[in-house]
């Protein structure tokens, strides 16, 4: 995210937010994929966060939070993914259906967006951040 200030965070500025892709090479005829996250690290009132995980010059009362976007299996434009919770699955489907297709699809990209926030009303203290997280992918 760069250099970003305290206040930028609280009033949600757009340049908090930082889009990223998931891409899946050599798997034709994979239609839908379900997708979860985990961290080892989550926020301490927020826990759809993940936190930061330096110690050392480390900021505090900030997390990040990541969503997927909206695709023919999603409810809402963006959906939540909360780390640690096996409920909060992200559903992706490739469009065209090529499940009956002699061509099938070998590249699936999944777009995705962090978002740094503010965790829950703790106060922001400057310095370092780093945050981590383990995306599942099944393929039911």
């Amino acid at each position: 995210f760069g250099r970003v200030s305290a206040e930028d965070i609280v009033n949600g500025s757009t340049t908090m937010q930082k889009t990223f892709s998931i891409e899946l090479s050599n798997c034709k005829y994979v239609k839908n994929l379900n997708v979860t996250l985990d961290s080892t690290n989550i926020g301490t009132t927020d826990k759809t966060l993940l936190s930061n995980t330096l110690t050392s010059s480390a900021a505090s009362g900030i997390g990040v939070m990541i969503e997927g976007e909206k695709n023919p299996l999603s409810t809402s434009d963006w959906t939540l993914l909360k780390p640690r919770d096996s409920t909060s699955v992200y559903k992706f489907t490739n469009t065209p259906d090529y499940t009956n297709s002699d061509i099938g699809n070998s590249t699936q990209t999944m777009n995705f967006r962090a978002t740094l926030k503010q965790d829950g009303s703790n106060v922001i203290n400057a310095g370092e951040f780093k945050a981590t997280g383990r995306f599942t992918i099944n393929y039911p």
